[in-house]
């Protein structure tokens, strides 16, 4: 690749206080210019970076931003969000892509906003590499039955800055008054019918056994989009065969763990490549707002495969010790055959989370996609085939409870990890269990969020809102019981019916969306149903509580707050998966702890409060397997998963990866000490 001198500009980095430092794009390639002269002249940015200042007018007749506070915000949502809070979770973006640079690095030079975990005032070196290029190279649209795609004119297609998908209208707010940029890729994405007609199983599109079809319906438009195979129990038997014979004579399992690493990140890179895309059919299938999906649906998958490679490149696979009677090698092997099922309402995330840890351990899969999100898997299944997985490693089969109860259920299965909610996983441990098959099960939550009296409320507000109405309240760790002193409880309850009420609900492909649609209107009803349920049982709508006005097609509620919520109420107990928040008043701490605690879940959780020692230390007490001091996040390196009925074992991190791997005790002779032992 030809270099050129470095093309650098630089530019002030924002925080909630204004300018601090700088940031340069620094190009040495003409593809690494092609990605700065595409990220400035972005229709949705260039107005902001002109009303903050940083570019000459527009052409005539250019709309911009109506101030250059709008600009200085919608640019600071864009750094905050996609460059710091992303970066600092895994040091995400710093390594993701660093063996891949097509010749454009953006590094950052800041200091780290108070949330994030260096602490205030401590500076910070992230170096993203490939942010702009290797993330958004654009593919041309196709059926996913033409086969593996090929670049007609190379990596960045004809022209490489109109190649360059405008990846910066993530970072708009809905805040700012910005230009129209979503109209017509919006409407394409949401009116096109995307039509499969074959399942992939063993690595090759197959035309499936049965003739069921998946019809998959827009939350937002209510009209089908999507049409893709029913798996049949005949489709499972080929797909759990295949995976059988890749595992027990194939070559994946006897890769080293460098080459299994080597093909699992040319999956991640893809991921990171086709992000918009995938983000896209994420949010038309489901109602995810496409900005949270860039970051969690896609890039956050790409996360999720990023801390498996890591934690399988330095997991100790063979550990020699002493035992009692003599000394004793520890192996970790391979499961086997993995079935793993995942939801609707993060498909790619959980996907990821499965895959990545299985596949790099050395276990075959069957994937099985939840029929109301199926067509981004076939996103996955053209990336799988193009990173040059071995045959039979991985199928993918979507259908419906019948058929995955099948698949659990199947003599040829080692191990099941299943996401969903706390009945279909108790079903799953039942017909597991016939055969002892190992199960991973990832199921609801009722999360508290607890406001201690000495904390900051508007920082507080703005932590939790994000976290309580995420992926439109369809999250399992969401935090959906808030817990308020009596004390503070009216400018709490007033404050959080404030930013409820302000949360902007709409298409969730419009970027300025932070609500969008229920994925189903069984969903929207069952969401109803509860807010018809709090309301007899006492409680008091503080914010919203029915259907948005203006918005009479699609399956929309709008972000409902009650009040005055007691925790015997079903609305604090039961898991509604939907806009639907309780506020609870408390007494003293040690009221809160027992509130909070007083659950049949126990997923996640969160303190907020003035001191973080003392965070740490209710932290310490309260029953759940995820909780938070002063933030709200998830990280993949550490292991994720739930007390009580929230679930069995976990993901994410060593712990995690170890799930998919069986523990081997060989007993060695005594006196032996290894290799190049005395």
């Amino acid at each position: 690749m030809e270099r050129f001198p470095p093309t650098e500009v630089t530019l002030p980095w924002l925080t909630t206080d204004g300018p601090m430092v700088t940031k340069r794009l620094i190009c040495t390639t003409e593809e690494g210019r092609a990605v700065v002269r595409h990220y400035f002249n972005t229709a949705a940015w260039k107005p902001a970076l002109v009303a903050a200042g940083f570019l000459p007018e527009p052409e005539p007749g250019e709309r911009v931003q109506e101030s250059r506070e709008d600009g200085m915000r919608a640019l600071r949502h864009f750094y905050t969000s996609v460059l710091l809070d992303a970066g600092e979770n895994i040091k995400a973006l710093s390594g993701y892509l660093g063996h891949a640079d097509p010749g454009f690095t953006l590094q950052v030079y800041t200091h780290l906003m108070p949330s994030a975990r260096a602490g205030p005032g401590r500076p910070s070196t992230t170096c993203i590499r490939g942010l702009a290029g290797r993330l958004t190279a654009q593919r041309r649209p196709k059926r996913h039955d033409e086969g593996p795609h090929q670049s007609q004119s190379g990596w960045w297609g004809p022209n490489p800055s109109a190649a360059l998908p405008p990846i910066t209208r993530t970072g708009i707010s809905s805040e700012t008054q910005s230009v129209n940029v979503a109209g017509s890729w919006r409407q394409s994405v949401m009116t096109e019918l995307v039509e499969h007609g074959k399942l992939y199983i063993g690595g090759k599109l197959t035309d499936p056994l049965g003739t069921d079809v998946i019809e998959v319906v827009s939350p937002h438009t209510e009209e089908v989009i999507g049409r893709v195979p029913h798996a049949s129990e005949a489709d499972v038997d080929r797909a759990v065969a295949a995976a059988r014979e890749a595992f027990d004579h194939g070559p994946w399992p006897r890769m080293s763990v460098a080459e299994r690493i080597e093909v699992v990140t040319r999956i991640k890179d893809a991921v990171a490549v086709r992000h918009e895309e995938i983000a896209r059919s994420v949010s038309a299938q489901n109602g995810s707002p496409y900005s949270w999906s860039v970051l969690a649906q896609a890039l956050g998958a790409m996360m999720v495969w990023d801390a498996a490679i890591t934690v399988a490149r330095d997991f100790p696979y063979e550990r020699q010790r002493a035992g009692v009677l003599g000394p004793i090698l520890v192996r970790r092997e391979p499961v086997g055959v993995v079935a793993a099922v995942v939801p609707w309402n993060v498909p790619q995330f959980t996907a990821a989370a499965k895959l990545g840890p299985a596949l790099l351990a050395g276990c075959t899969v069957v994937l099985k996609p939840s029929p109301e999100a199926p067509l981004d898997s076939y996103i996955l299944a053209d990336i799988a085939t193009e990173a040059g997985l071995p045959e039979g490693v991985l199928s993918i089969l979507p259908a419906d409870r019948e058929v995955s109860e099948y698949l659990v259920g199947h003599p040829g299965v080692d191990k099941v990890s299943f996401t969903g909610s706390v009945a279909a996983g108790k079903r799953v441990m039942e017909v597991a269990s016939r055969n002892l098959t190992r199960v991973t099960l990832e199921l609801g939550g009722k999360s508290a969020a607890v406001i201690l009296p000495d904390a900051d409320l508007e920082s507080a507000v703005a932590g939790i809102v994000p976290a309580a109405w995420l992926n439109n309240g369809q999250a399992c760790v969401a935090q959906t019981r808030v817990l308020a002193p009596r004390g503070r409880y009216e400018e709490i309850a007033e404050a959080l019916a404030a930013a409820a009420g302000a949360l902007v609900v709409g298409d969730p492909l419009d970027p300025a969306t932070q609500v969008g649609p229920l994925v189903a209107r069984r969903q929207r009803q069952r969401s109803l149903d509860y807010i018809g349920i709090g309301q007899e049982e006492g409680a008091k709508v503080l914010a919203g509580g029915g259907r948005p006005a203006g918005l009479e097609r699609g399956w929309y509620v709008e972000p409902t707050l009650f009040g005055g919520v007691d925790n015997a109420m079903r609305i604090a107990r039961e898991e509604i998966f939907g806009p639907v928040v309780c506020l609870l008043p408390y007494g003293d701490e040690s009221e809160a702890l027992r509130i909070a605690n007083d659950s049949d879940y126990g997923l996640s959780g969160s303190v907020w409060t003035g001191d973080v020692e003392h965070g740490i230390d209710f932290a310490r007490q309260v029953r759940t397997g995820t909780f938070n001091v002063n933030t709200f996040s998830l990280d993949m390196l550490g292991p994720f998963g739930g007390y009580k009925n929230s679930g069995l074992g976990r993901e994410f991190g060593p712990e995690g990866f170890g799930e998919y791997l069986e523990h081997k005790m060989v007993h060695l002779p005594a006196g032996y000490e290894g290799p190049g032992g005395a």
